[in-house]
C-alpha cells in the first residue's frame, strides 16, 4: 500500500484563502487549487445515490488504551462531515451567519436554531462507543449560496471490541469505530462516504501497541465500519521472558555435569531450576493474558517446563535404567538430544514469530512512524480498497 500521504505543518491551510475555502480542500484533498465555486459545487454530488452524501473525515487525535483483558479500547476523536443540500432554502441565503473573514468560527446557539428550522441536520453517533468526555458538536455554514454544511462532532469514547489474543505477544487487533445514523427517517434521506482517515502524532506514541494502516470495512448503509489496525510490540516479552525460559531451561542441562550415580546432586540442581521456572511464570503472570486458551507465548513457557521436567525425569531414574559402564556414553548421547531438541523448540518459535511478523506487516502495511515536519498521517478512500 503506498498511499501514505505525509504533509509538512500547516500545508492545508494558505493565505489568504478563506479558511473554508482552505478546510474543503483539507477534507477533500484531491480538488488541488480549483475555484472556490467549482470545489463547492463538486462536494456532494453522485450519480450513484439519489440521496444527499455526507462526506466524512475522520480525525484521531490519540488512541488512549487498548485493553484486551476487558475487550475495549479509549479513543480521542474527531468528525468533519461535509454535505451540500440539493436545494437551498431561501431562509439560508438571507441570514448573515458571520462576519467577513470569520468563516471559521462556529454558529452560536441562535444561529443553529434558526439553521434547524431551514434544514434536517443529519444525526450520526458512534455506535455502542460510551462517551468519556462531553462531547462538544460544532456546526458551520460553509457556504450558504451553495447550501454546503459542515457538522464536527469530537470527543473521547471507549468503544467495546472483543480481541483475539491467539498469537500473542505478536497479535494484530481491529479497533472498530461504527459510525452510524440512528435515525430511520435519516438512513433514507443520506447515504455516508468516508472520504479519509487521519492520524496525528501523539497516536505514533503508544507504550506497547504500532499503528498500522486503516482499512474501510463497510461504507454506507445504517452502518460503516472503520477497523483502525495495531500490532502490539513484543520485544519486551520476546526479550524478558522467552530469552529468560531460553536460559533457565539451557542451565538445566549443567546437571550432566554433576556424575550420573550422584542422583541426589543432580535432582536437587533439577528441582531447583524447575522450581525457578514455577516461581518466574507466577512473577510475570500479570504480564500474560488470563484467557481461557494457549497463547503462542504460552507455547514457548509450556514447552520449557516439559523440557525441564523430562531433565529432571532422566537424571532421577538414569543410574536405574543404564548399566554402570554404560553411564558415561548415555550421559553424551542424551545431552546431545536434549541440548538439540531445545534448540530446534527454540527456533522453531522464532521462525514462527518471524513469520507471523512477516504476514501481518504485508497484510496491515508498516506501522505509523513519527518524522520532523509531519503534522499528520492521512489515507483517503482509494486507499482503503487496496489494502
Amino acid at each position: 500500500m503506498t498511499g501514505l500521504v505525509r504533509l509538512e505543518a500547516d500545508a492545508s491551510f494558505e493565505q489568504p484563502e478563506k479558511v473554508f475555502g482552505s478546510a474543503l480542500k483539507y477534507i477533500f484533498p484531491n480538488h488541488g487549487r480549483k475555484s472556490r465555486e467549482s470545489v463547492v459545487a463538486e462536494v456532494g454530488e453522485s450519480k450513484e445515490s439519489p440521496q444527499i452524501d455526507l462526506w466524512v473525515h475522520l480525525r484521531i487525535y490519540n488512541i488512549l488504551k487498548v485493553d484486551p483483558m476487558e475487550s475495549f479500547f479509549t479513543i480521542k476523536t474527531r468528525l468533519f462531515v461535509v454535505w451540500k443540500l440539493p436545494t437551498v432554502p431561501h431562509e439560508l441565503t438571507t441570514q448573515q451567519w458571520y462576519q467577513q473573514g470569520d468563516e471559521d468560527t462556529e454558529l452560536t446557539a441562535d444561529q443553529l436554531t434558526y439553521l434547524r428550522s431551514c434544514v434536517i441536520l443529519p444525526k450520526m453517533k458512534f455506535w455502542q462507543a460510551t462517551i468519556v468526555e462531553e462531547q462538544l458538536d460544532e456546526y458551520y455554514v460553509v457556504d450558504p449560496d451553495q447550501g454546503v454544511l459542515c457538522w464536527s462532532p469530537h470527543g473521547t469514547y471507549s468503544c467495546p471490541e472483543p480481541m483475539e489474543l491467539e498469537w500473542f505477544p505478536i497479535d494484530m487487533q481491529y479497533l472498530t469505530l461504527r459510525l452510524g445514523i440512528f435515525s430511520t427517517d435519516h438512513e433514507k434521506m443520506f447515504h455516508v462516504h468516508v472520504h479519509a482517515v487521519e492520524f496525528l502524532p501523539l497516536t505514533m506514541d503508544m507504550p506497547e501497541w504500532n499503528m498500522n494502516h486503516p482499512k474501510l470495512a463497510k461504507e454506507g448503509g445504517k452502518v460503516t465500519e472503520i477497523h483502525l489496525r495495531v500490532t502490539r510490540k513484543s520485544k519486551y516479552y520476546v526479550v524478558n521472558i522467552v530469552l529468560l525460559m531460553f536460559v533457565l531451561s539451557l542451565v538445566s542441562l549443567t546437571t550432566f555435569g554433576i556424575d550420573a550415580q550422584q542422583v541426589g546432586d543432580r535432582l536437587s540442581v533439577s528441582l531447583t531450576g524447575l522450581l525457578t521456572a514455577v516461581a518466574f511464570k507466577f512473577i510475570i503472570h500479570e504480564s500474560l493474558p488470563p484467557v481461557a486458551y494457549n497463547t503462542f507465548l504460552d507455547a514457548y513457557l509450556l514447552g520449557a517446563f516439559v523440557f525441564m521436567s523430562l531433565t529432571a525425569t532422566y537424571n532421577g531414574f538414569v543410574g536405574k535404567w543404564t548399566e554402570p559402564d554404560d553411564l558415561e556414553k548415555t550421559d553424551r548421547v542424551t545431552l546431545g538430544i536434549f541440548f538439540g531438541s531445545l534448540i530446534a523448540f527454540t527456533l522453531w518459535w522464532f521462525v514462527s514469530l518471524r513469520v507471523k511478523l512477516a504476514m501481518t506487516l504485508k497484510s496491515v502495511g508498516p506501522a505509523l512512524k513519527k518524522e520532523d515536519g509531519i503534522t499528520f498521517f492521512r489515507f483517503s478512500k482509494n486507499e482503503y480498497y487496496s489494502s
